[in-house]
């Protein structure tokens, strides 16, 4: 079993075992499953009890998606993430006998644009995504911001319809913050969020999901190194890439705040 060191701040705690690695191949491991049906509204049983009395309704249970975008240079691989928030309903909860729902997100896509690839035709592809009935009108892109993102996202939010749109500045700093019509989220928390994902079971990867050995790859090799000043770095390795990794976090992070 891997022993992991834990470091605590006002806003966040994180983990990695004794190589540095923060996502260990063990904690990978729980969020890997065989093909998940396709995704597609249901309807599910709800109840709520009034005047002592239990009443069941037919709810439809329908899909929302978040669409992580890690923005790279021109040089850099840009990447995105599709992530699937579905809530169940599992019964009604024992103190107020409220509806009592699971959330559970499914990564439905992932993709790494070639180097050299224009913003325009990226944008492009953005837009043709959003534009699937499955997706039109049920989606929020979350893009990252920081540096060349700006423009970018300027671009997909004059650009894409059919979809929300947030931006996210990715910080060095230990708490997030709102300025300029923008979020300012630390790294680390974005980190966080997704290994929280993964260890609580909430987080599903398939098994059969295009690229994820590329995903995987950027997971294993992704360090965390405490420095004697006490402020923790988290990178790829020398000579990885994290482009996937942070677009899944982006979405994941986006997902569970709201």
């Amino acid at each position: 079993m891997a022993v992991y060191t834990v470091y605590f701040t006002p806003s966040l705690c994180h983990f990695h075992d004794a190589n540095d690695n923060v996502f260990s191949s063990e904690l990978l491991s729980k969020c890997m499953v065989d093909d998940p049906p396709q995704p597609f509204p249901s309807f599910v049983k709800s109840g709520f009890l009034q005047d002592g009395t239990l009443y069941l309704e037919t709810l439809l249970a329908v899909p929302y998606f978040y669409l992580g975008i890690d923005i790279g240079h021109v040089s850099d691989y840009t990447a995105i993430a599709v992530l699937e928030k579905l809530e169940t309903y599992i019964g009604l909860d024992k103190v107020h006998y409220n509806p009592a729902y699971k959330t559970t997100y499914t990564l439905r896509h992932i993709e790494r644009f070639p180097r050299g690839t224009t913003y325009t035709a990226i944008v492009n592809h953005f837009k043709s995504i959003t534009q699937t009935p499955l997706l039109k009108s049920k989606c929020t892109f979350v893009v990252d911001a920081t540096g060349a993102g700006r423009p970018i996202f300027d671009m997909i939010r004059n650009k894409v319809q059919y979809c929300s749109k947030h931006s996210i500045t990715i910080t060095s700093g230990s708490s997030a913050s709102h300025s300029n019509d923008t979020n300012n989220v630390p790294k680390a928390t974005l980190i966080t969020c997704l290994q929280l994902a993964i260890e609580s079971g909430n987080l599903r990867i398939p098994k059969s999901l295009t690229h994820l050995n590329l995903l995987l790859n950027e997971l294993t090799n992704f360090k965390a190194k405490l420095r004697p000043s006490g402020y923790t770095t988290m990178q790829a390795a020398h000579g990885e890439h994290d482009d996937l990794l942070m677009a899944v976090a982006l979405a994941v992070y986006h997902g569970m705040k709201f």
